[in-house]
């Protein structure tokens, strides 16, 4: 499966990109001085990949980021984001901390080629 590569601007700031799958929306809020914040960051492991090589190409720094909700499809990240912070709702953390194992297991079964350190909350 391929990555759509190409996030599209939809307001000052706004950006979003659409996943292969399940038309899933990864939304990047950048700032004047390129600071970024990705907001559900892909689900497969190329549009990972692609987001990453994307905000590389346009100099945005991933500064945070987001998931709107605990499913394993919004939870997913890069290691070379490692120490970027993440946030979500305390009631959707809680909810990542009782189903991380079933939901890496998800994961690798419908989106394979992760590791744990690219993946969960």
């Amino acid at each position: 499966m391929t990555a759509r590569s190409t996030f599209t601007q939809v307001a000052p700031g706004i950006w979003v990109a659409t996943a292969t799958t399940w038309t899933s929306i990864t939304t990047a809020i950048v700032g004047a001085d390129g600071g970024c914040v990705l907001v559900d960051p892909g689900i497969t492991v190329p549009e990972l990949d692609s987001r990453a090589h994307e905000a590389r190409a346009r100099d945005w720094r991933v500064v945070a980021g987001f998931s709107t909700h605990p499913h394993w499809d919004h939870v997913l990240w890069r290691a070379d984001w490692a120490g970027v912070p993440r946030w979500a709702t305390p009631e959707a953390v809680a909810s990542q901390s009782r189903t991380r194992d079933a939901d890496l297991a998800q994961a690798e079964a419908e989106a394979p080629g992760r590791t744990a350190s690219t993946s969960g909350a």
